[in-house]
Parts: C-alpha cells; sequence; structure tokens
C-alpha cells in the first residue's frame, strides 16, 4: 500500500496539477512522473529474494529501532534468513508453529484440524443411534 501511496502523490504532484494550470505538456509529466517512479523502485525498495536478505530501507531503521531498544523481531529475522536459504537455493519449509513443544508445518497443522473436526463431527451422530437401540 505504501507504493502505491507514492505512485498516487507523484502522479497528483507532477501530473494533474501542473499539467491543470498548463505548467508543462502532458509527456513532460508522464516522463517526469516515470522517472520518478523507476528512481524510487531502485533506490527505495528491496528485491523479492536478495542474496543478503535485506529490507527496504524503512523496515531496516524499524528493525535497528527496535534491536536497540530490546525488542525482540524474531519473524523478521527469520524471514532474513529464509530469504538468503532462498536465494541461495535452499528449499526452505512452509510456516511453523510450536504446538505442545513440537514445531508442526501448516499442512500437519490443518490435516490434524481436518480430522479433528472430522471426529467431532462423528460422536454426535454416534450418540444419537444408542437411544435409537435403547427403544428397541
Amino acid at each position: 500500500m505504501g507504493y502505491a501511496i507514492v505512485v498516487s502523490i507523484i502522479s497528483v504532484l507532477l501530473g494533474t496539477v501542473p499539467i491543470g494550470y498548463d505548467a508543462w505538456p502532458n509527456i513532460i509529466g508522464i516522463l517526469i512522473g516515470a522517472a520518478l517512479v523507476v528512481g524510487f523502485v531502485y533506490l527505495l525498495c528491496a528485491p523479492v529474494i536478495s542474496p543478503t536478505g535485506r529490507f527496504d530501507p524503512i523496515t531496516e531503521a524499524i528493525l535497528m529501532i527496535k534491536s536497540a531498544r530490546g525488542v525482540e523481531n524474531s519473524t523478521l529475522l527469520k524471514l532474513k534468513e529464509d530469504t538468503i536459504k532462498a536465494y541461495n537455493g535452499v528449499y526452505v519449509e512452509g510456516e511453523q508453529e510450536a504446538k505442545d513443544g513440537k514445531l508442526m508445518s501448516s499442512d500437519e497443522e490443518s490435516g490434524k484440524a481436518y480430522d479433528d473436526a472430522a471426529a467431532a463431527d462423528a460422536e454426535p451422530a454416534e450418540a444419537e443411534a444408542e437411544p435409537a437401540e435403547a427403544e428397541a
């Protein structure tokens, strides 16, 4: 969303307003706006899979501030490590969560949730069948 806001601000300040007041022709506004957006992407945005695992400068600054204050950023640091592994071609496991001291991948968890839901659905049917047998 942040990137969309930057593009919107650039388009209004370099396109809509100046062209509306005849400050320059349309093509000049388009070229200046495109150059600024490209410059923004190359200077501030981080690649999706970076060899160093770096984030964009704003996220890196937040990480530095939080680590200086002693706040742990385990999820962002884990993401950084996983990004470096993915860049180097190492397969990175999916999301994992701790359950009863054991790490479970999201696939195992969804399978367990499905089994639990199926068992819960089966219990009322068994309870309904018992009274019918008692009446007969």
